[in-house]
């Protein structure tokens, strides 16, 4: 969402639409709306991790939701409160690498990981590299943090953690600054898709852009600019769920096959959200929370595509 509650945007609904793919309703998030949380799969379950809660205070609050009850239950509160996180699931172990700090958006280097029922420090992020809204993958054992911002900064660099050592590395910076956008491991290549130029939620992005070596490469540009869409990985395709434009919430549901270079469109979101992201499990893409428009108005709701 953008970095400042702004007025009331039109909320572009889901058109009809015969394209593949269903999105069904799932149980609501427990406790009521949560807005700029991590969502990741780990142990089976989705996971929600921080975010602004319904009254918008920023949270440490940790919820796991699972797809056989269909049920949420609370797992241990993060050791500080943060939005934006970046979470990302290696092996059995929870890892949240740097977020946002406070209502002006400061970049964190707090860096934890969870097992065992418990969270441990790790390593900060480097001083001066901190940041929050960043695309997040996991390639083996490292993950990677593409771009993201920090306060009123949007940023083009790209970090990697290596979590058998704990160590931090720099990767090639992105061809341009952004925050928001989306990133996966798409059969060993990681994928950067889309974004926000601006950090106050303006300039959306089309690119989809490729680690090849130490060069980020141009491929298919996504249908529908944006930044702050939901994401994961369905069939092999790299998923992109709603999100935000400079002016509106989007519906549109897209997905990318890497080994192609090309993308298709999916049947729309339910309803249209911006500010959460997703996480794939077996049952689908799961979409948690949110806001319906470009507004600090955090949702419960929760829908999952199933597709093919």
């Amino acid at each position: 969402m953008t970095a400042v509650i702004g007025v009331l945007a039109s909320c572009v609904g889901p058109p009809s639409s015969d394209a593949a793919g269903t999105w069904s309703p799932r149980a609501s998030i427990v406790g009521g709306g949560r807005l700029e949380a991590a969502v990741v799969a780990w142990e089976g379950r989705l996971v929600v991790v921080g975010g602004f809660d319904r009254n918008l205070d920023i949270v440490a609050r940790v919820d796991a939701y699972d797809v056989e009850t269909d049920a949420w239950t609370a797992l241990e509160d993060m050791p500080v409160a943060l939005t934006h996180a970046n979470a990302a699931v290696v092996g059995a172990k929870l890892y949240v690498l740097g977020g946002l700090a406070g209502v002006d958006f400061a970049g964190s280097g707090a860096a934890f990981v969870y097992e065992n029922d418990a969270w441990s420090e790790l390593a900060p992020l480097p001083v001066g590299a901190e940041r929050g809204a960043s695309g997040v993958a996991v390639d083996g054992t490292r993950i990677v943090l593409a771009g993201g911002s920090a306060g009123s900064v949007t940023l083009s660099s790209v970090l990697s953690f290596e979590t058998t050592t704990g160590e931090w590395s720099a990767l090639p910076d992105l061809p341009s600054p952004r925050s928001h956008p989306v990133a996966a491991s798409v059969g060993g290549t990681i994928v950067v898709i889309g974004g926000l130029s601006q950090v106050d939620g303006t300039g959306p992005l089309a690119e989809t852009l490729v680690l090849e070596g130490d060069t980020w490469t141009p491929r298919a540009p996504m249908p529908t600019a944006r930044g702050g869409c939901a994401s994961g990985i369905l069939a092999g395709r790299f998923i992109c769920a709603g999100g935000e434009t400079a002016t509106s919430v989007v519906a549109a549901t897209e997905a990318y096959d890497p080994a192609a270079d090309v993308w298709t469109t999916l049947a729309p979101m339910l309803t249209p959200r911006a500010g959460t992201y997703g996480a794939s499990l077996a049952d689908g893409l799961h979409v948690p929370g949110g806001a319906r428009v470009l507004m600090y108005i955090p949702s419960a709701l929760h829908e999952v595509l199933t597709w093919p």
